[in-house]
């Protein structure tokens, strides 16, 4: 039983630090919105940066000639591609 405590309390100081930042972070749900929209427009972005580069070096057509609106502006939630 003496293994089991010292274990659960080693596990517990471990985890203490990534308990903290969560609840700091759970406390916060707009800001975590905010990260996640920021990093789906980047992505976004840099996907179509390499599209375009792939069409170039391929020389295929570019389909895609006016850019997609982003869908997400005014629906909450991630959109995935």
């Amino acid at each position: 039983m003496e293994v089991k405590v010292k274990l659960t309390q080693a596990i517990n100081h471990f985890l203490a630090p990534i308990h903290e930042r969560r609840a700091r972070y759970a406390a916060k749900p707009q800001f975590i919105e905010d990260i996640l929209i920021s990093g789906n427009r980047r992505t976004l972005r840099e996907a179509s940066e390499t599209m375009h580069l792939v069409w170039e070096a391929t020389g295929m057509p570019n389909f895609r000639k006016t850019p997609r609106p982003m869908i997400n502006e005014l629906s909450p939630g991630l959109i995935y591609c």
